[in-house]
């Protein structure tokens, strides 16, 4: 055997080392895109599906309220809140402030009735 044929058999020995690891990288790079891209749609669908659930609990709320506000006897709210509410207010708040003389007050409204959810996403109403 010759130098060169050594050398030749060595290259040729090399070059098929490469091509494996390159096929073998190859491999890898051609399952790894697949599995990236599924996760990507998984995640996509999962976070779908959290809206579209959180989205159909605010429908259901929306018409239980709705009904509650408009079929709902009054005694259903509770008491009425006395005639000196706003007078009751406004000395319960200047008792906690430093300075109540500077306080000022603006009252929007009248007292009504209304639902609110009772806790984060959920599809009841209750009256208050």
């Amino acid at each position: 055997m010759s130098a060169s044929n050594f050398f030749d058999l060595q290259a040729l020995f090399g070059f098929i080392q490469r091509k494996k690891r390159l096929s073998f990288a190859a491999a890898q790079i051609k399952t790894s895109v697949p599995n990236k891209v599924m996760r990507h749609v998984f995640i996509i669908f999962s976070a779908a599906a959290v809206a579209f659930s959180l989205a159909a609990c605010g429908v259901a709320y929306q018409q239980e309220r709705s009904e509650i506000l408009r079929s709902a006897r009054t005694e259903t709210f509770g008491p009425p809140p006395p005639a000196d509410y706003r007078d009751t207010g406004e000395a319960f708040i200047k008792r906690l402030l430093k300075d109540p003389e500077s306080a000022r007050f603006e009252w929007i409204g009248e007292p009504r009735h209304e639902a609110i959810q009772p806790a984060f996403a959920s599809p009841h109403a209750t009256p208050v």
